[in-house]
């Protein structure tokens, strides 16, 4: 069932969701063995562009593709929410970890009302791509996706069977929202980070 740990310094960590591998430069910057994963070919190409020297795959958040109870950590930003299937992915990071492993997963609750038909989002797709991409029926099979409480996050890390799941707001960034603004097309919502632990 995985769930091992080895003490040293440097800690084996999976960045699920790698994206353009922004948290994994950083992790692998403190000096850990950092692997990403992201199923978009299209950014794991520019990641091994942007971070020659960083170990990035082609994989599956549900299945990475990395060898059970090889990790100490596995970690991601608002990855949950997109998951179809948060419960079965947690379940499989479980088994990757070594027994005392920790899983961090920032994110947020994004659409609790939906997505606003008029969001426009600056895309080479255009700007109503990611009002297309994630229409009702695309949002309403994303057990996540219409969130509207944190608490539901750190679910599926309990029905996952992790244990000192802690879910913590992130109030900082609202602050930075409030200074700098959002991305353009979003709003600020109310971030978290949710901690677990594998037994």
């Amino acid at each position: 069932d995985g769930c091992g740990r080895e003490e040293s310094g440097a800690l084996d960590i999976l960045d699920v969701g790698t994206g353009s591998g922004y948290l994994a430069s950083l992790l692998a910057d403190a000096g850990h063995r950092v692997t990403g994963v992201d199923r978009s070919p299209g950014m794991v190409s520019a990641t091994h562009t942007a971070h020659p020297d960083l170990r990035v795959l082609i994989g599956d958040a549900h299945a990475p593709g990395i060898l059970a109870s090889s990790l100490d950590a596995v970690v991601n930003r608002y990855v949950l929410w997109t998951l179809p299937d948060p419960v079965a992915a947690a379940r499989a990071w479980r088994t990757l970890l070594r027994p005392g492993g920790t899983v961090v997963a920032v994110d947020a609750t994004w659409f609790p009302h939906g997505v606003d038909p008029a969001m426009k989002v600056p895309s080479a797709d255009g700007e109503d791509a990611f009002v297309r991409t994630y229409d009702p029926a695309t949002l309403g099979a994303l057990p996540l996706g219409t969130a509207a409480s944190m608490e539901d996050f750190a679910e599926v890390f309990l029905v996952a069977g992790f244990t000192d799941v802690i879910v913590k707001p992130l109030p900082q960034v609202a602050e930075l929202d409030r200074r700098f603004g959002v991305a353009p097309g979003h709003e600020s919502r109310p971030h978290f980070v949710v901690t677990a632990r594998c037994p």
